[in-house]
C-alpha cells in the first residue's frame, strides 16, 4: 500500500523541491559545536572560517534583508535550509543559489568563475555582505577579526547548511570547496554557516 502511495506521488514529488524534501532532509534538529566540526571533517572541509547563525535569525533567510529566491519572498515561502552567495568584496553580490533552485550539478552554476547565471532563476540581486556578517554568532572582536580577514580577499563564497538537511548540505559544502580550490587565483574566502546551532 505505501508504495503504491509514493507511486501516486511520484509526479507531485519530482516537481520543485519536494522530492529533495522527501528524499534527502531527516527530521530538524540542532547541531552542537562538536557535531558541526565532526560532519565538515568528514567532508575534509577546512574548519576554519565555519561559524554558526545567531538564534534569533534562525529564520532570517526567508526576510525580504536576506531572502535569496524573490519568488519565495514574494509569496512568502519559506527560504531554503541548503544556500550558496556569492560576493565580489568591491562590487558586492554576484550571484546565488539554494536548494530548491534545483541540482548544482544539473544547473552547472558552479562550473565557471564567477558562478555560471541562469536567467530563470529568481534570485535576489540585493544582498549584502555585511548583513549576512550580522546575523552570524560572532563575539565584537571575532567580528573585526572576520571583516579584516575579507579585507584580504577578493571574493567570498557563503555556504549555509545543517546536518538535517542530508545530502544537499553535503553537496553544497563539497562542491563549493571543490570551486575555491579549483579557483584558487580568484582569492576566495569560503565561508562555512550553521543554520541550525544548538543553543
Amino acid at each position: 500500500m505505501k508504495k503504491t502511495i509514493i507511486f501516486l506521488l511520484m509526479p507531485i514529488l519530482f516537481q520543485g523541491c519536494s522530492l529533495y524534501h522527501f528524499l534527502s532532509v531527516e527530521e530538524k534538529k540542532y547541531d552542537t559545536e562538536e557535531e558541526i566540526y565532526t560532519f565538515l571533517e568528514e567532508l575534509e572541509i577546512d574548519t576554519n572560517f565555519s561559524y554558526s547563525i545567531k538564534q534569533e535569525y534562525l529564520d532570517s533567510l526567508s526576510f525580504e534583508k536576506y531572502a535569496l529566491n524573490t519568488y519565495k519572498l514574494e509569496h512568502k515561502g519559506k527560504a531554503s535550509a541548503v544556500q550558496i552567495r556569492l560576493y565580489d568584496t568591491t562590487n558586492g553580490f554576484v550571484y546565488g543559489w539554494e536548494q530548491c533552485f534545483g541540482d548544482l550539478k544539473k544547473l552547472g552554476i558552479l562550473e565557471s568563475f564567477p558562478f555560471s547565471e541562469k536567467a530563470h532563476l529568481p534570485v535576489n540581486r540585493n544582498l549584502f555582505l555585511l548583513n549576512e556578517i550580522d546575523i552570524i554568532k560572532l563575539s565584537a572582536k571575532e567580528k573585526d577579526e572576520l571583516l579584516l580577514a575579507i579585507n584580504k580577499y577578493d571574493n567570498v563564497v557563503i555556504v549555509y547548511w545543517s546536518i538535517w538537511s542530508g545530502w544537499y548540505s553535503k553537496d553544497a559544502l563539497k562542491r563549493v570547496n571543490n570551486f575555491v580550490a579549483k579557483h584558487s587565483s580568484e582569492n576566495i574566502l569560503f565561508l562555512k554557516i550553521n543554520i541550525s546551532p544548538k543553543v
